[in-house]
């Protein structure tokens, strides 16, 4: 299957960024897709990769959660899940982090689909805390890790290590940082309104 890139949310500055780090992520993502425990050459869709030009901080009233990468719902066909990547992050690290995130998000992806209620269980489960809901989605895709092929089982363990060294470095690079005070709504909207720009 075709691995499709989406810069729709890119200026044209940041897209010429993008393009000196573009065929990082191709082979990373066809890396991740030979570890996968799934085959996707058999799947009905390829999740597609949105680069989105920031770095989200989410402000809580018991912390700061710095959201660099994730997998969402996809806002052109919303009956499947994408992975939405932060430009910083993909210029900063290294490809083998690269393909590691990949295969978080991917791991999210095979839970969600093992347990279709997954998110809404947990998030009741902790009373619609996002930091508590956020850490235990992420515990649950890293039950999944052990089932990637290597070099990517090894790559994904030292994401996990070396996590916070990352998001260190990502932030002193001058990435762009943008704050969500409402973790639910708002990233949604953003994604939906720069399709609707895009569409006038």
């Amino acid at each position: 299957m075709l691995i499709e890139i989406n810069t729709r949310y890119l200026n044209k500055d940041l897209v010429n960024r993008f393009g000196k780090v573009q065929g990082k992520v191709m082979n990373s993502y066809q890396e991740v897709l030979r570890s996968s425990p799934i085959n996707f050459s058999k799947s009905e869709y390829l999740p597609k990769i949105y680069v989105i030009p920031f770095v989200r901080k989410v402000v809580l009233k018991e912390a700061e959660i710095f959201i660099f990468n994730e997998v969402y719902i996809d806002p052109l066909e919303e009956k499947y899940w994408a992975f939405f990547l932060s430009l910083p992050f993909l210029e900063v690290v290294d490809k083998k982090f690269v393909s590691a995130i990949l295969a978080h998000e991917l791991a999210h992806l095979i839970d969600f689909a093992q347990h279709p209620s997954r998110i809404a269980e947990s998030w009741e489960k902790h009373r619609g805390s996002v930091r508590l809901t956020h850490q235990e989605l992420d515990q649950n895709a890293r039950e999944y890790y052990r089932h990637f092929k290597e070099p990517v089982k090894t790559w994904l363990y030292e994401l996990d290590a070396e996590s916070n060294k990352i998001m260190e470095q990502v932030i002193k690079s001058g990435a762009e940082v943008r704050e969500f005070k409402d973790y639910i709504q708002e990233f949604p909207q953003y994604l939906k309104s720069i399709i609707q720009l895009n569409q006038n």
